[in-house]
This record gives structure tokens, C-alpha cells and sequence, in this order.
């Protein structure tokens, strides 16, 4: 029912249909096949209000699936903990398997003392993501004991499951189509993020995505052309923030950065809009005059502590 929802979505975006309410029209004419139709109700269970007594002591384990127009479907794993509803790890990830559970559970593992979770319990549901014999086979091997919660009781797991929910509320109604990594002009010697935080600014608003600048180190103070380290630098950090090279484009003036990427053996993010690039970073070309007479006066200015905005206008 969720690829039949994804299609209606794709097709008609001018119509809002839950997904939900896609499982019901299916499930009620039978379209779901004999593993997926309405079960019998559960017998209610009397509400029981647990909590253990100290930090690291039961961490609750999650997925919540989310649809973001023109990407499709991610999955958030989120690993919470019982006592102080402390976030330890959350991240997305574009399948819900084992692999992507293990990793989170790594995570959480590396950023929490092994002194402080001895005797750490996880409690998670039955999905496939924790049921997988690698999985257990992980938390066999951390010590850690694996408990699973009632089958159709979220209640169990409540807090998580509140937590997910705020975060959904939360998110914009026009979900961002994806990041642009803006590299600014200035020939790595002039110019800096605030200059350009208003154009910035437009391009988030006409295209619907995050922009990021970044201020890279200048000539002279810094030599051996340095921001080209910094773009692998920035693009890693944003890997490592959960932003997926699928959704992120590069644009800019900064052609040589791709080059960068590829010597430190970075994946290739989606997409390349360049705004006169310099695409000659190994200088193999004369440039032209008045380009050799603008480098030149600006480091002249700079040394002497003038800035550099009168000298441009100058050699313009």
C-alpha cells in the first residue's frame, strides 16, 4: 500500500490521501492478499507506566518511515533512552535493514562510555530491521540484551513513538528538495559568506533548499590554494550529517572542488551548476592580463592592510 500511495502521490500531488486511508480502501475490497488482510481485534491491555530508575539502563530502538516529495521514502532509525528520554542517536537512512540498524546502534554505542551502560538492555519491536539474525547477532557480541516488545502494542514503546511523532509535526510543510553547496567567487582572495548570504538567500527560496557557505581560507595569509582542501572538508561534514550525495548539488565558481572530491575518493554529489568557473586549477593556461594585474594589486593591498574592495573597483 506504501507504493500505491508513493504513485498517487507522484501522479495527483494536488490530492492529500493518507496512507492510512490507502490501507483501508485495499484492505476493504480484499486487494492486500490473506498475509495483509484485517486480523482479529487484540484483547485490550491494561495501561502499565515503566520507567527504569537510572540513565543507560533500557535504550528503545525505532523506525519510522517518511515521505519527502521528489526523493521518495526514508527511514529514521532512532535509538532513545528510557529514563531521561534522551535522544542518543537518530538518523536516516534510505532502506530499514539490519546494516542500517546495526550502524546506528554503533553510533550510540561509541558516544556512550562503556562504564556507564553496563547491563544495557534494548527494547525493540519485531520488524525485520531487528529480528535479523545479524542484528541480534550484534547485540550478542556488545553484551547488550535484546528484549522485544508485545506484537500491535506501540504503547510499549510510547515515548519513542511520541518522539517521532513531534518530529513529523515539526517538519516543514514543503519538505526541502535538497542541499546546494554554494561555492562563492573571489579568486580564493577576496569575499567571504556574508557577502553573499543574500543571494544565498534567494536561491533557498526559488529552488526550496538548503544553501550552505563556506568560508573558505584566502590568499595570502593561506597559500598552496587551501580551500580546495576545504571542500572535501565541507563535503564530508555534511556526508556525515545524514545529507545523502543523491540530494545534494554543488554550484558556484568553484569547478576545481570537483576535482578535489575525486582525489579523496569522495562519491559525486547529484548534480553541478557552475557559475564562471575557474576550471584550470593547475594554471596550465596564461590568464589574461587584467587577471594577473587583479591578483597582483589585491595581495599588494592586503599586505599593506588595505582592503580589497577599492582595489577591484579599480581594476574594473
Amino acid at each position: 500500500y506504501r507504493q500505491v500511495h508513493a504513485a498517487l502521490q507522484w501522479e495527483h500531488a494536488e490530492v492529500q490521501v493518507a496512507p492510512i486511508s490507502v490501507y483501508r480502501v485495499l484492505n476493504r475490497h480484499g486487494l492486500l492478499g490473506p498475509r495483509m488482510s484485517a486480523q482479529p481485534p487484540h484483547k485490550r491491555r491494561p495501561w502499565v507506566r515503566f520507567e527504569r530508575a537510572k540513565p543507560h539502563e533500557l535504550w528503545q530502538v525505532d523506525v519510522s518511515y517518511w515521505y519527502i516529495e521528489g526523493w521518495g521514502y526514508y527511514y529514521l532509525h532512532t535509538i532513545l533512552d528510557d529514563h531521561s528520554r534522551y535522544v542518543i542517536r537518530s538518523r536516516f537512512y534510505r532502506t530499514y535493514g539490519a546494516v542500517d540498524g546495526i550502524h546506528l546502534l554503533e553510533e550510540a554505542l561509541a558516544a556512550v562510555p562503556a562504564a556507564d551502560r553496563v547491563g544495557l538492555q534494548l527494547l525493540a519491536d519485531h520488524g525485520v530491521t531487528y529480528t535479523a539474525a545479524a542484528f541480534q547477532q550484534a547485540c550478542q557480541e556488545a553484551q547488550i540484551a535484546l528484549i522485544f516488545a508485545s506484537v500491535a502494542h506501540p504503547q510499549t514503546k510510547g515515548k519513542l513513538e511520541r518522539w517521532h511523532l513531534v518530529a513529523e509535526k515539526l517538519t516543514p510543510p514543503e519538505p526541502t528538495r535538497g542541499t546546494l553547496l554554494y561555492w562563492r567567487g573571489g579568486g580564493y582572495c577576496m569575499g567571504s559568506a556574508a557577502t553573499h548570504r543574500e543571494s544565498a538567500g534567494r536561491l533557498a527560496r526559488a529552488t526550496r533548499t538548503h544553501v550552505w557557505i563556506p568560508e573558505c581560507q584566502l590568499a595570502p595569509e593561506h597559500r598552496d590554494a587551501v580551500a580546495l582542501n576545504d571542500a572535501g572538508t565541507v563535503y564530508r561534514a555534511l556526508l556525515e550529517q545524514g545529507i545523502f550525495q543523491e540530494q545534494l548539488i554543488m554550484g558556484g565558481g568553484l569547478a576545481a572542488a570537483l576535482v578535489a572530491l575525486r582525489g579523496q575518493g569522495l562519491p559525486m554529489p547529484r548534480g553541478v551548476i557552475l557559475l564562471s568557473p575557474w576550471t584550470d586549477s593547475a594554471a596550465r593556461c596564461k590568464p589574461a592580463p587584467h587577471v594577473i594585474r587583479g591578483w597582483t594589486r589585491i595581495v599588494f593591498a592586503r599586505r599593506r592592510g588595505f582592503t580589497s574592495t577599492g582595489t577591484i573597483s579599480k581594476v574594473r
